[in-house]
């Protein structure tokens, strides 16, 4: 019998290159007056800039190379994930609410939540089905799992396709071809699904660089 292995909800890390800093004001209520509010590469936990709240305001201001997932951390809150691009960033919100903070002047961070609208429920119930067919004993049940495992990659194709349609121009695509890339076993389609991305989102993206090395590999084999 076939072992499957879970699928891995990925955060992007960057995309395209930019000249410009970023601006980031924040207006989160329920934090007391001094509190350290600091931004740190998603990647490596490296501090990025900092600052303090005052007058219930903050306002970071930096720069990064390209878009970059970043950690937003308040005070002693747990970090909020927040794509770093370099424009004015605005983030609203509450501490007793503090996982739901409205970040607005991302483009890449509206596209990165809508991936997560999209895929995460369909992630999550992929692993679920996995789970249960590593554990099935008998093949009736095992057989009645896999067409619920392939059905559910069946809708995720279709999703792959949407989203391309919908944000062609969007690093979030790039990365979304890459983390769906080994869901399915045809080079020439993932191929074309690069293909249907503009260049200008591929060009500097790690994503787009890996994502072209990865469907030159499977055309080889």
């Amino acid at each position: 019998m076939h072992r499957f292995f879970l699928f891995l909800f990925l955060m992007p890390i960057c995309v395209l290159a930019q000249k410009s800093g970023y601006e980031i004001n924040g207006s989160v209520a329920g934090f007391a007056e001094g509190t350290a509010v600091k931004i740190a590469n998603g990647n490596d936990n490296s501090d990025m800039a900092s600052a303090k709240i005052a007058n219930g305001k903050f306002t970071i201001k930096g720069s990064v190379d390209e878009p970059m997932l970043c950690k937003l951390a308040i005070g002693s809150e747990a970090p909020q994930y927040i794509y770093v691009e370099n424009k004015k960033i605005a983030v609203t919100g509450s501490k007793a609410d503090i996982q739901h903070l409205k970040i607005t002047g991302s483009s890449s961070h509206v596209d990165f939540i809508k991936f997560q609208q999209v895929f995460n429920p369909l992630f999550a119930s992929l692993n679920t089905t996995v789970n249960a067919i590593n554990k099935a004993a008998q093949k009736p049940q095992y057989d009645a799992l896999m067409k619920v495992y392939d059905s559910t990659r069946a809708v995720i194709q279709t999703r792959i396709d949407e989203f391309l349609v919908s944000k062609p121009k969007s690093i979030v695509s790039a990365f979304m071809l890459l983390v769906t890339a080994d869901m399915y076993d045809d080079p020439l389609l993932l191929e074309k699904r690069y293909n249907a991305l503009f260049m200008v989102s591929m060009c500097w993206s790690i994503f787009g660089q890996v994502g072209v090395g990865l469907v030159v590999r499977k055309i080889q084999t």
